[in-house]
């Protein structure tokens, strides 16, 4: 299978990202520096996700996933370490919505991919 990498501008577009755990954490941190508006999705939180939804950075979607939560999102990320939840986040997304993404493992086999970020301070 080909891939071709493609470099998106999310200055206020709407990104939905499933967990609220740490992977979710360092994956909203990179689509806060790149301009979206998130919204988190999980039944628990960790604190630094809680206080970014005190201060009104994000906003949460309280409880397990709802395929109603992927309505108006741009991309949506599946955070989460629980592989069957990943691939109902999969299996709900909408024919023909083409900029809607999930990140997990490859067991999942998700049809589209998101890279590393590494950045250098």
């Amino acid at each position: 299978m080909g891939l071709y990498p493609i470099f998106a501008d999310l200055t206020g577009l709407p990104v939905l990202v499933v967990g609220g755990g740490h992977v979710a954490e360092r994956k909203i941190a990179m689509l806060l520096a790149a301009g979206a508006r998130v919204r988190v999705g999980a039944p628990m939180l960790t604190p630094a996700l809680l206080q970014q939804v005190e201060e009104g950075r994000i906003e949460r979607l309280d409880g397990t996933f709802e395929p109603a939560w992927l309505d108006g999102a741009w991309l949506a990320i599946a955070a989460t370490d629980d592989h069957e939840l990943n691939a109902r986040v999969a299996a709900a997304r909408k024919n023909g919505a083409f900029w809607r993404m999930w990140w997990m493992r490859l067991r999942c086999r998700a049809s589209r991919y998101l890279p590393w970020w590494i950045a250098r301070r």
